[in-house]
């Protein structure tokens, strides 16, 4: 196993996403795939030390980032959890530091939880 903390990081936010993907009931189908397929990719690579599983993982970042920026700017939302996220891991890299790289992993999911709920109620701005 890579890092424990960095693995029980990882479970724990993917299980908080299914809990917002449950409470919340986001209509926007992409937001739910891109966010399940990150988790998966997620756990895959904090539970081991393959080269393809950081790959494979470090592309669903790209394109989840890409695609929550999108999100974001569309419904008009704050992006700060999502700067904080990508922050933290970058400074994590530079430092090394797995706690702060959890706390990543605790700011994307709070991204994720809020974008959830804004894709939830959407429709009843109309």
């Amino acid at each position: 196993m890579s890092n424990t903390l960095l693995f029980v990081s990882s479970m724990v936010m993917s299980m908080m996403h299914v809990y917002c993907s449950i409470l919340f009931r986001p209509l926007d189908t992409s937001l739910k795939l891109i966010v399940y397929a990150g988790s998966v990719t997620s756990v895959i690579n904090h539970s081991s030390s393959l080269w393809i599983a950081r790959i494979m993982d470090r592309t669903m970042m790209f394109i989840g980032a890409c695609y929550d920026m999108y999100f974001l700017y569309t419904h008009s939302t704050p992006m700060y959890f999502l700067i904080m996220a990508i922050a933290l891991f970058a400074l994590s890299k530079l430092t090394n530091n797995y706690y702060i790289h959890a706390s990543s992993h605790i700011c994307i999911a709070c991204n994720h939880g809020l974008m959830m709920h804004v894709s939830a109620i959407s429709h009843l701005a109309i």
